[in-house]
């Protein structure tokens, strides 16, 4: 009789996982957390809100989710820059000539490339500023540039 009920125990439980896994509606994935967002479609507001003067090299790379793609040289002052590159289209490359902080301007109106952010450290290695391309609804090229006084200035480049 004991034999009986473990048998009898086992196949309902049996019965019951297999049962689980039959149901006629699609698994939802888990809702993208904000990095996840970030990573994929960083916009300029993002940008904007997120990143911030002062910011460590790690704060970044927490905050990003990502590594920066190149370390450029700025035209301004020699200084090191990250470089990131948003968006890129599979088999998407960028050198810029002499390793600059040169904005890809063909891969951002083609479409190869969503959008490119330009961060600048100081000697302490915190964000002194940040330069980001993207294009807005209407399919302008806006420079996003964060200043060193902590402001914002936007300009349209085409």
């Amino acid at each position: 009789m004991l034999k009986f009920r473990t048998i009898a125990s086992m196949l309902l439980l049996c019965g019951g996982l297999s049962l689980t896994g039959c149901s006629n509606e699609p698994a939802s994935a888990p809702a993208p957390t904000e990095k996840q967002v970030i990573n994929v479609d960083l916009t300029a507001t993002v940008v904007k809100e997120k990143l911030k003067l002062g910011m460590s090299k790690e704060e970044v790379k927490n905050l990003l989710e990502v590594d920066y793609d190149a370390e450029v040289t700025s035209s301004m002052n020699d200084t090191k820059m990250w470089r990131y590159d948003f968006g890129k289209k599979e088999g998407y490359t960028y050198t810029a000539p002499d390793n600059m902080d040169d904005v890809d301007m063909q891969g951002l109106g083609d479409g190869s490339l969503k959008s490119q952010l330009f961060i600048e450290f100081d000697k302490e290695e915190k964000v002194l500023s940040f330069t980001f391309y993207s294009k807005n609804e209407k399919g302008e090229l806006v420079e996003s540039r964060l200043m060193q006084d902590g402001t914002v200035k936007e300009s349209t480049i085409e």
